[in-house]
């Protein structure tokens, strides 16, 4: 999966199958479904951008990884899924979990938890991720490796014809 984040809200996502040589671009639209029949959506794996919400304080709580910052992110994409994100961030402000919303403000639609944190650059990334998806009660876990950012892509793979 390949996601580029603009910091200007155009955010583009492709799926780029190696094995075949098929890339898919992920339309706005199209970012609610379920990335690889997993919990996560195409949505909830873009690189996290400040600009794409809208935020309100919601005060502290217990979060995975202790007491966390609380905000409320209201997404700015009118192709959201979600009405709004509570976002817990830890004292280094990394984001330890994220509670999607639908159109109940009560209870989350799902709910991540990242966990073991690596540096990555100048940033950090999770090596896991594990979404749940409340309704159903399934969940989902990432293990990331192989992180790469700012990395040349071969323009070659990424034509119309491809």
């Amino acid at each position: 999966l390949i996601s580029w984040s603009s910091g200007s809200g155009e955010d583009q996502q492709w799926l780029v199958t190696p094995r075949t040589g098929r890339v898919q671009r992920i339309a706005d639209r199209g970012r609610q479904a379920a990335f690889v029949t997993s919990d996560f959506s195409y949505e909830d794996i873009l690189k996290w951008q400040l600009d794409d919400y809208d935020y309100n304080p919601a005060g502290q709580g217990a979060c995975p990884a202790g007491t966390c910052t609380i905000v409320d992110a209201k997404p700015r994409n009118k192709y959201s899924s979600y009405t709004v994100l509570k976002v817990y961030y830890d004292e280094t402000y990394r984001i330890s979990k994220i509670d999607y919303f639908g159109t109940s403000p009560d209870k989350p639609r799902k709910t991540v938890v990242h966990s073991g944190y690596v540096r990555q650059g100048a940033g950090w990334q999770p090596s896991r991720s594990v979404m749940t998806k409340h309704e159903t009660e399934t969940s989902t876990q990432i293990v990331w490796s192989g992180y790469q950012i700012d990395v040349p892509i071969d323009e070659r793979i990424m034509t119309p014809r491809r």
